[in-house]
């Protein structure tokens, strides 16, 4: 009531309202007739007629179609689905109206010679049914009705074709109610009639399409866009939290998890679950996800696409977050270790126990496996021939030394006969070379 102007912001009746009041009909449909008398008398005959017509709450079977305009010229020309019994019991009902709204406003209005929109006038009644087309289901007949509802035309309907509609009758069986009657009405209309109510709004959003930040200055009536344009000079801080929102959608794993990253990565899971007292930060996907502008979001200022943040330097990021728990991280969970050659050997933190590649001659006088986190977890060694080939796991390399080596020198002696296999490899020396020193 308060929308349609019968009420004002205390609830209380205001002088149109009484009027509305005394034509003893819908309220939507009282204030469609009273304020098409101010646009002359064609529009408030056709009020009248449309206002008696959806009184008798005719079923679809005797509608002409589902265009309102149609209804219309059925009750003022005949000839058409209306039964002439319900089109002659309209027309005596539009009759009353009029009467009844004339005694209240006075003269009847004075003919203006212009043409009459149907869809103006079911928009006086119906100003929170009125519906734009959706931009990407153009040839679908789906709307977006200013209230944020969703609306259908069945397909085939002529009715579809239109931009615009103002829906006087749909259903509520789906998220998107079926349309059983409605008006086209046009953009300059609306813009005439409800111009008052349009906002103009900076908006930042993720397009999910390209995968991209899309920035522009929408007019909204309701939830519909009227027209927008793109911002030339957007605004870094809402890029940035939209391009987020986009990631966040989107799933942090298609960010640049490149080899090194994802070991960073690994390390710190495992330094939370072997550490839980020092505090190392969450790195699942949806902590990550949750606080994408605190780890991310410097190395992404300025960015606007997918594309572009799937180059972003997350190792350094990631690492860089983490503070003064990095050097904490380095010293309990180092990168890798170092083996009796002096090479540098990375740990792999995926699995439940750090694990290092190396080749086995490598391993030639180490008598005590690696250990990290203060000596309190043991590296496992995933040993490899010369090949580079899986040879033998261990936890405990001076049990390895004892009992496994005999029998992998046996095998490896055979395969690899120009290479250097010592019967004591505690004592000899290590060697990165391939061929016997």
């Amino acid at each position: 009531l308060n929308a349609l102007g019968a009420t004002d912001g205390a609830g209380r009746v205001t002088p149109l309202g009484r009027i509305m009041a005394a034509l003893g009909i819908h309220p939507r449909l009282s204030a469609m007739v009273v304020k098409a008398a101010d646009a002359g008398r064609e529009a408030f005959d056709e009020a009248c007629v449309l206002a008696a017509a959806l009184s008798e709450n005719l079923p679809s079977s005797s509608r002409p179609s589902s265009n309102a305009e149609h209804l219309v010229r059925d009750v003022v020309d005949g000839g058409g689905a209306i039964p002439q019994p319900v089109r002659a019991r309209i027309r005596e009902l539009s009759r009353a109206i009029a009467s009844a709204c004339l005694r209240r406003t006075g003269p009847a209005p004075q003919p203006s010679g212009g043409s009459v929109e149907t869809g103006a006038l079911l928009a006086l009644a119906y100003p929170d049914r009125i519906a734009r087309r959706r931009a990407l289901a153009r040839s679908e007949g789906r709307y977006l009705l200013i209230g944020g509802r969703g609306a259908k035309i069945q397909p085939g309907d002529a009715l579809a074709h239109h931009d615009w509609i103002v829906v006087a009758d749909m259903d509520d069986a789906d998220a998107d109610g079926s349309v059983r009657l409605a008006a086209p009405i046009s953009a300059q209309t609306v813009e005439r009639l409800f111009s008052d109510r349009f906002e103009q709004r900076r908006v930042f959003g993720w397009n999910s399409r390209l995968e991209k930040v899309e920035a522009a200055e929408k007019t909204f009536f309701g939830a519909v866009v009227v027209r927008e344009k793109p911002l030339s000079s957007p605004d870094p801080e809402a890029m940035l939290a939209a391009l987020c929102d986009g990631i966040r959608s989107c799933g942090v794993s298609r960010l640049g998890w490149i080899r090194g990253a994802s070991r960073l990565r690994d390390r710190i899971a495992f330094a939370r679950k072997a550490a839980p007292e020092a505090g190392f930060p969450d790195v699942s996907d949806e902590a990550l996800g949750r606080s994408l502008e605190s780890w991310l979001g410097p190395a992404l200022f300025g960015l606007s696409s997918l594309a572009q943040a799937e180059k972003v330097d997350v190792e350094s990021a990631l690492r860089d977050s983490l503070g003064a728990l990095a050097p904490k991280l380095d010293a309990l969970f180092p990168a890798a270790i170092t083996v009796p050659t002096g090479s540098r050997i990375a740990l792999d933190y995926s699995g439940e126990t750090p694990a290092a590649q190396v080749r086995l001659q490598e391993c030639f006088g180490m008598t005590q496996t690696p250990r990290i986190a203060a000596g309190r977890i043991g590296v496992v060694l995933r040993l490899l021939s010369p090949a580079m080939r899986p040879v033998q796991t261990t936890a405990d390399i001076a049990s390895f030394w004892r009992e496994g080596y005999p029998l992998v020198r046996k095998e490896l002696r055979g395969r690899y006969p120009r290479h250097f296999w010592p019967e004591d490899p505690v004592s000899a020396p290590p060697t990165r070379r391939t061929k016997r020193p």
